[in-house]
């Protein structure tokens, strides 16, 4: 029995302490799974193709229901309707309210990823 584990090495021969040999297969793989993506996001983001995102929505615009920070805008045949992530994820969760929107909307803007990118650079702006 070798003093090393690698991943994808067998765990039948630790016998009783087997159960501990899988958990650490898995942790070893999910540290090398985050290295890679955080490698390769770094590596997509710094690429010169790669231009920056536009964003419609700016801080000043708010969600039609809580006043919090508006990321999606729903384009409708009378107006336009401004929700944060939270109460658009409600609204598109709740079926009688989905088939309502899905009726009013022409266009969507989602900006949603805007939390995550903020997320991974470590900025806030909510």
């Amino acid at each position: 029995m070798g003093s090393h584990l690698a991943v994808g090495q067998s765990c039948k021969e630790y016998g009783p302490l087997q159960e501990y040999c899988l958990t650490a297969q898995v942790f070893i793989q999910r540290i090398t799974e985050s290295r890679y993506n955080r490698i390769m996001t770094n590596v997509v983001q710094e690429h010169p193709s790669v231009q920056p995102k536009e964003y419609v929505l700016k801080v000043a615009d708010r969600c039609d229901q809580c006043s919090a920070q508006a990321y999606v805008m729903v384009k409708g045949s009378t107006g336009d309707l401004m929700f944060c992530s939270h109460h658009y994820e409600k609204i598109m969760n709740n079926p009688d309210a989905y088939t309502k929107m899905m009726a009013f909307m022409l266009e969507v803007v989602d900006e949603r990823d805007k939390l995550v990118e903020n997320r991974t650079q470590g900025k806030s702006y909510s």
